[in-house]
């Protein structure tokens, strides 16, 4: 009796470990399935799983160099991108709870070379990308440098925000992001601790945490021993590798491996550097002046997923993509680092926090939004109705969609610039149309004599979609020039061709599209041209806006 007893329970924990071993395998499995792509012939990523202080998966996957066919390895550092914001980030909470800073001290008491404005820039501003001020990309774009190829300096993103004439917004009032305010928070960094951000983030972080692998590129093609290269792959075929053109500490360029990231995120529970006020304030989401609460606290986005609480920070620099996601309130966390740009982590990273931790997620979400499709009924719409909304729009937003409307074979359709899709819209009612039966609706609206000027866009918050202006030939002519920016000293042309605005970039062109009077849209880039008339009723000059910088003055030379 007393042997079966024994072997029962021998049996019973042999089977409760083959169930777990072949559960763990499914989710191995379902991981291996997301990065089937990335073999023995491609670049590739690494994937962790941490939970309770553990690493409970890891997995390599493709290869770290391809000219000598060196795997990736689960040890292999990668570049971090704008995922390093948050080692910035805490380096100066850290310092602020030493009392060697303030959080809420203004930028100009470190770094009084930048520019006083009317309104103060402090710390904070910089930390929740709420400063005002101008990102380094886009100026140097303007004035002829190509980010992914030329050489960008670190000083050369300082003296962007030490040109700029004012700020884009007000201080605090919203959320724009910027990587010039996190070098400049590197270099706070440097003057008042007298050490490198290297040397000083070694010490006071990287040791005392046991981060072995950890280490910033202070300069371009700086050798990281044991990263990975990173690579794209070009038009035809070939995989070209990606250099690094800029080492911008602080904002992108930390090195790490997962091993690193797992002591990193159990920095998050324990709190063994910093303590409770680091953690606390880090988490804190910013709240702008308005009243509303960001979803970014100080370089982390802090937000819900699922009914988790998720902290974390995506980053994408040369060839190198990666994201860290730590989910506090199960001390679970998930890492995916890649070596090549087409490996989706972000989205890589939400799945396999799916797969590893779906028992403690809420998925009412997507019943809902299954509840709410089934719940879409179309109708048919008559031609001549669908024909009104016909033309050309514009959405009245900080960066502008453009899409033309045409009906065939009774579908409207829209096709959107820039992408060059070509979309069905169907009809939910005379006026409320849905794309691919989503809730991305359209709403027009008509006016009493039957025109349709526009409508908005419910279910991004009622944005407004505007026709757009057609002006004449001659009123075009009136916009070609040469036209010069004291910000950039740096000359930009128009020209008219046939009946186009061409508007010359340095390195590009693009055709402009007139969305209303004296203003337009780049058909080919992410630009808006916004002109400017003096009293006469004579142009003057324009503002150029692009991605996350905002009216760049050009003055009309000739």
């Amino acid at each position: 009796m007393r042997i079966f007893k024994f072997s029962a329970v021998n049996f019973l924990a042999a089977f409760l470990l083959f169930s777990f071993s072949c559960y763990s395998q499914n989710k191995e499995a379902q991981v291996d399935s997301l990065m089937k792509n990335f073999n023995n012939d491609t670049p590739g990523a690494v994937v962790g799983v941490y939970k309770d202080g553990e690493m409970i998966f890891s997995e390599a996957y493709g290869l770290a160099n391809l000219a000598h066919e060196v795997p990736n390895t689960v040890n292999t550092k990668f570049n971090l991108g704008s995922a390093s914001k948050q080692f910035v980030a805490f380096a100066i909470t850290l310092l602020a709870s030493r009392d060697s800073l303030s959080l809420n001290d203004p930028v100009r008491k470190y770094i009084p070379e930048l520019p006083e404005f009317k309104e103060e820039v402090t710390l904070r501003h910089l930390l929740s990308h709420t400063s005002g001020y101008r990102e380094t990309y886009v100026p140097s774009v303007f004035k002829g440098r190509i980010p992914d190829e030329d050489l960008l300096t670190r000083k050369g993103a300082i003296e962007v925000v030490q040109n700029q004439p004012e700020l884009e917004f007000s201080p605090g009032s919203e959320f724009m992001y910027n990587s010039s305010g996190f070098v400049l928070l590197s270099e706070i960094v440097e003057r008042v601790t007298n050490k490198s951000y290297q040397e000083w983030m070694e010490k006071n972080v990287f040791v005392p945490l046991d981060m072995k692998n950890s280490i910033n590129e202070m300069e371009v093609e700086q050798v990281i021993i044991g990263a990975a290269d990173s690579y794209f792959k070009s038009d035809r075929g070939h995989y070209i590798t990606d250099f690094s053109n800029r080492a911008y500490y602080g904002a992108a360029d930390l090195y790490t491996n997962l091993e690193d990231i797992g002591k990193w995120f159990n920095n998050f529970k324990t709190g063994k550097v910093g303590g409770e006020w680091v953690k606390k304030t880090m988490r804190e989401n910013y709240k702008f002046t308005g009243g509303d609460t960001s979803d970014y606290s100080l370089g982390l986005f802090v937000d819900d997923y699922k009914g988790l609480k998720r902290i974390w920070h995506s980053g994408a620099h040369a060839g190198y993509r990666a994201v860290l996601i730590y989910y506090p309130e199960i001390d679970g966390g998930v890492t995916v680092l890649s070596n090549y740009n087409q490996v989706p982590s972000t989205s890589v990273g939400f799945d396999v926090s799916k797969i590893f931790f779906a028992g403690h997620m809420d998925n009412s979400e997507s019943a809902t939004a299954t509840n709410m499709e089934k719940e879409i009924k179309t109708l048919q719409v008559d031609e001549d109705i669908l024909k009104r909304y016909e033309g050309t729009y514009y959405t009245e937003e900080r960066n502008p969609r453009v899409y033309s409307m045409e009906v065939e074979n009774g579908v409207l359709y829209g096709a959107f610039y820039m992408s060059g899709e070509r979309l069905p819209f169907e009809a939910l009612s005379e006026t409320l149309f849905s794309l691919n039966n989503s809730p991305s609706n359209l709403k027009f609206i008509v006016e009493e004599d039957g025109s349709v000027n526009g409508g908005v866009v419910p279910y991004r918050g009622n944005v407004v979609f505007k026709r757009v202006y057609e002006p004449s030939i001659n009123k075009l002519k009136e916009y070609v020039g040469n036209f010069y920016s004291p910000e950039l000293n740096y000359y930009h042309e128009v020209d008219l061709k046939a009946d186009t605005l061409i508007y010359n970039l340095p390195n590009e062109k693009t055709k402009l599209l007139s969305t209303q009077k004296d203003e337009f849209l780049g058909r080919d880039l992410p630009v808006t041209v916004r002109y400017e008339r003096n009293d006469n009723g004579e142009i003057a000059g324009y503002y150029i806006s692009g991605g996350r910088t905002r009216n760049i003055w050009f003055e009309k030379k000739s």
